[in-house]
């Protein structure tokens, strides 16, 4: 409870952040803006996704973009604060750090440019040399791609083929498009330009590495582009007509409560309707998830990529060698098999599991995705 609470007070302080950046530029309908934010799918996607540090970026994302548009000769050491902060996160933004110093070659600033570049080796030397010698080995997210793929042609054409648009346009919309609109309005206006390339060095690299690792930016994964897609409206919009602008700004409120109003009846349903189940993927179906008894005396240990999936207010659920300490003995144990999460890999959850198989009373899953099973299942077996 206290990482979910932690996860909703980011998601409360960035909504009023915003309300406080919209009251001191005086930009036209602030409440408005405080709802389309607060309706945004992308981020409400990653709330109704428990418990993941690309969740926590929408704070220093939007404090970011907001800070592209600032006048001070401060900025880009505010900028540097804030793109050091991020890279605390997850592995994946350093490389989003070196991609936005080509902004600066771009813009012929060759010290800027010496400056992000000589930081990201940092942040490089850092998450795979100094860390692991620390804290064990490096987590490799995208195991599964890098072993399984040919990066040729006909992988390129496929991924093109297999990723959801209607899911992307639904996640991305309406905020992705009316930052498509603003800059065609503002075409002409260096400022906006210059602010459009700086979202485009940092979200294309980001949306290619989630297209390759996993075909889509569903759950968690928006959030972080949401954000800037979110802020880089608020700081274009600041130059729109009033007549024009409260007209599309009331359009993209209606929108935005349309495609997310679906979060907040799940989030409604889980904590005031007793609703035993979060938000369920093809990997874990309803005949699965109801089969797990709901008690507060039934312990379930599960893998980083399983966990979101059984957290009930009627189950306790530990992650494996995370957020939680050890217990002497666990009623289930859900693995998944599809890759390396956090802090395991694929290799290790398959030791675990034929660890544990034999100490297990009933399987309810055993295949490539996932190994479920109840059970005894003792501290011998699991931290061996």
């Amino acid at each position: 409870y206290s990482l979910l609470f932690f996860e909703w007070s980011i998601f409360v302080l960035t909504a009023f952040v915003v309300f406080r950046y919209i009251n001191k530029y005086k930009i036209d309908s602030p409440l408005c803006w405080l709802f389309i934010f607060i309706f945004t799918r992308g981020i409400l996607n990653a709330i109704n996704y428990p418990i993941h540090p690309i969740t926590w970026t929408i704070f220093p994302a939007t404090l970011l973009v907001f800070n592209f548009d600032s006048r001070s000769k401060n900025q880009f050491f505010i900028e540097m604060l804030l793109l050091n902060f991020i890279c605390l996160f997850k592995e994946i933004f350093p490389i989003i750090f070196l991609c936005y110093s080509f902004y600066y070659l771009y813009t012929k600033n060759l010290k800027k440019f010496i400056f992000l570049s000589l930081n990201f080796l940092l942040w490089i030397i850092f998450d795979f040399i100094i860390r692991p010698k620390i804290m064990g080995g490096i987590v490799n997210y995208a195991s599964t791609a890098s072993t399984n793929n040919q990066y040729d042609i006909n992988f390129i054409l496929n991924l093109i083929t297999r990723i959801n648009y209607i899911e992307l346009l639904k996640t991305l919309s309406p905020i992705g498009l009316f930052s498509i609109y603003l800059c065609f309005k503002h075409k002409e206006n260096v400022r906006i330009k210059h602010n459009l390339l700086r979202i485009l060095f940092i979200s294309i690299p980001y949306l290619g590495i989630q297209f390759i690792v996993r075909d889509n930016i569903g759950f968690h994964y928006a959030a972080f582009i949401s954000s800037l897609l979110f802020a880089f409206s608020v700081i274009t919009f600041k130059n729109l007509d009033k007549d024009v602008s409260s007209k599309i700004l009331n359009s993209i409120l209606i929108i935005s409560i349309l495609v997310s109003i679906g979060n907040y009846t799940k989030y409604f349903n889980i904590f005031f309707n007793n609703d035993k189940s979060c938000k369920i993927t093809h990997r874990l179906s309803s005949p699965i998830l109801n089969s797990i008894e709901t008690s507060n005396d039934y312990s379930i240990l599960a893998s980083g990529a399983l966990a979101p999936h059984l957290i009930s207010t009627k189950r306790i659920v530990y992650q494996s060698k995370v957020f939680s300490r050890v217990q002497d003995h666990y009623k289930v144990l859900a693995v998944n098999r599809y890759g390396d999460f956090y802090p395991s890999t694929k290799e290790d959850y398959e030791n675990l599991i034929s660890r544990c198989k034999g100490k297990a009373s009933k399987i309810i899953q055993d295949n490539q995705e996932a190994f479920i099973a109840e059970g005894n299942f003792t501290k011998d077996c699991i931290f061996k």
